[in-house]
């Protein structure tokens, strides 16, 4: 019965991290889409994002996701700006959550300063007591508990989640690139790196290429999630260094090609995850960015499968959406992200349609 209470609806909550408004939760849309999961966002309000899915969501985005911190199954939740705390139980069944003879913890997480009035400390008491009122042999253990209930205060709720997936503490910090083999200071921090990889929707065993790969940081976030790479580059240097990269983490490229993304010599992949270079550090081989962005968009149609999806960024300057739709791509979703007072970058999702 395991695979049928994996294809079961369920409520989930997803915890995200806080670096931007919009990203996190276009990440764990993207990750439901690229491996087929039906999927219903039901709210979504600064860091909690909730869902109904099949369980198989919280395996694919614990393990997909850098953005998202923690998430599990929604056991209930109580509405209001003071909520009844001792009606939280009510609604659920806790057999669907804790065996007999389990031990438990609850912990609690307020999200921007919301529900003041409820002191954490004791909001975790109490539940814990309601918990252990239910019977069923279950143990408190703070330490090292089998389940963890958590109490996430959120403006106007109180959601009381099972957390089934966290995420691994220091595997972003490994991967910062300052710690690689070679470091080039225009290289995208992992986790946005991670994210643009997942906007583009690639599945496991897929191709996904970087044809502007520089020292390799999507594609080393590509092949962790199990895609196939390849990766290209004007400059026979960002190809040395990404190679030494990659196999640092363990990647096998399928390629690392040196080559020009106006010329692409590929002939077919299933997504494209880039941060064109615009000058700041990182050559745009004698080109403006803007004429270099439409000269790629316009190879691209000729490696990339149709229906297909490519992420990149920009500068916020380069016009790159209309750049985008004149090639004829549909953009799907763009994303500001203010780096510094001259930068603002633009994540653009495009579907080749």
């Amino acid at each position: 019965s395991e695979k049928t209470m994996s294809q079961k609806k369920c409520r989930l909550f997803f915890l995200v991290s806080g670096e931007h408004p919009d990203l996190p939760r276009a990440e764990v849309k993207a990750i439901l889409e690229a491996e087929d999961l039906p999927y219903t966002i039901v709210g979504s309000e600064y860091r909690l994002v909730t869902v109904e899915s099949d369980l198989q969501a919280l395996e694919s985005v614990g393990a997909r996701s850098l953005m998202v911190e923690l998430c599990g199954r929604v056991v209930s939740e109580a509405e209001g700006a003071r909520p009844a705390i001792g009606k939280i139980l009510e609604s659920a069944d806790l057999s669907d959550f804790v065996s007999e003879g389990e031990s438990f913890a609850v912990r609690s997480v307020r999200l921007g300063g919301a529900q003041r009035e409820l002191r954490r400390e004791q909001l975790e008491r109490d539940l814990g007591k309601m918990i252990l009122k239910e019977g069923r042999g279950l143990k408190v253990d703070l330490r090292t508990p089998k389940k963890t209930f958590l109490a996430i205060l959120s403006p106007g709720k109180v959601t009381l989640g099972l957390v089934t997936n966290v995420r691994e503490k220091g595997t972003i910090a490994r991967r910062r690139p300052r710690k690689r083999p070679y470091f080039h200071p225009s290289t995208m921090p992992p986790k946005l790196a991670r994210c643009m990889v997942n906007l583009a929707r690639p599945r496991a065993g897929q191709i996904l290429l970087d044809p502007f790969c520089g020292a390799g940081g999507h594609l080393i976030e590509a092949g962790l999630i199990g895609c196939h790479v390849v990766g290209a580059d004007v400059k026979r240097k960002m190809i040395r260094g990404a190679s030494r990269n990659l196999a640092y983490f363990g990647v096998k490229p399928e390629g690392l090609l040196l080559g020009d993304a106006r010329h692409m010599p590929l002939s077919r992949v299933d997504s494209i995850a880039t941060d064109p270079p615009y000058g700041r550090g990182a050559s745009t081989i004698g080109s403006t960015p803007s004429k270099l962005l439409s000269d790629f968009l316009g190879e691209v149609p000729k490696v990339l499968r149709q229906g297909s999806f490519v992420c990149l960024a920009t500068p916020k300057e380069t016009r790159a959406l209309e750049i985008a739709r004149e090639a004829g791509f549909r953009v799907v979703e763009s994303y500001d992200i203010y780096v510094h007072r001259s930068l603002t970058r633009q994540v653009l999702v495009l579907r080749l349609v």
